[in-house]
């Protein structure tokens, strides 16, 4: 396993330490000609075929650096270098890898490797599964309908738009998933750090209109949030215990 994560490794160097910011703009600027893609390709061909080790091994380095020109043609073309681009790229990227391992160690090999990662087949992973999906999801569209009226009874005094668009949604999914990984942890302490990290946050808003009704807001919100997702968390620990 130690090949994969180094071909991961070599992947990381060239694509974020390696590669500036001037690069990023000249490949997208001049596409193939550009000689910064090129060589950022070579880049790529050199360490791979370093941390490998095996000179005879040419063609995977090969194979890896081609289809990373490929991918990085694309991205190119599409003109677009959003989230949903920057994901697709670098799936593209790890499972042109595991590819690439595959051939290096051999089918049947790569076959009985896979045979030894069940643990999809464990009920623990899917309890544990269904709460993240439970708190990040579910949860938090109940915490958006019980506290419909206090959030519109505040922006009826207000006119102004004073937060980010859906920050508030992305802050209580992150926020439920840390409380449930502290629970699923047994690290209940720093459930307490969490809540005082964002009372310091919160600490600069106390210059906006109706800034008491803002804080009970956000603090009825935050120990809902809060207590519902301890619960899931000790309701998945004790499914796993008893099983």
């Amino acid at each position: 396993m130690d090949i994969l994560f180094r071909l991961l490794t070599v992947h990381v160097l060239v694509d974020f330490v390696f590669q500036s910011k001037s690069g990023v703009e000249d490949k997208f600027k001049r596409g193939i000609r550009s000689g910064k893609l090129w060589l950022h390709i070579f880049l790529h061909f050199i360490l791979t075929y370093l941390v490998i080790g095996d000179w005879h091994q040419w063609m995977i380095p090969l194979g890896l650096a081609l289809s990373h020109l490929l991918i990085d043609l694309w991205k190119i073309s599409t003109g677009r270098d959003d989230l949903l681009i920057f994901l697709i790229d670098q799936l593209l990227h790890v499972v042109m890898i595991v590819l690439a391992f595959a051939f290096y160690i051999g089918g049947s090999a790569f076959r009985e490797g896979l045979s030894m990662w069940t643990w999809w087949t464990e009920p623990s992973f899917w309890i544990v599964g269904f709460a993240f999906l439970l708190v990040v999801w579910p949860v938090g569209f109940a915490i958006s309908k019980a506290t419909s009226s206090w959030r519109d009874e505040i922006e009826s005094e207000t006119s102004e738009r004073d937060s980010l668009s859906r920050a508030g949604m992305f802050i209580g999914r992150f926020e439920r998933a840390l409380v449930l990984i502290f629970v699923l942890l047994g690290r209940m302490e720093a459930i307490g750090f969490l809540i005082a990290a964002k009372s310091i946050l919160r600490f600069g808003d106390r210059h906006q209109a109706n800034p008491r009704k803002n804080t009970e807001y956000v603090l009825i919100g935050t120990l809902m949030s809060f207590t519902i997702s301890i619960i899931i968390g000790l309701g998945a620990l004790a499914l796993m215990q008893n099983l």
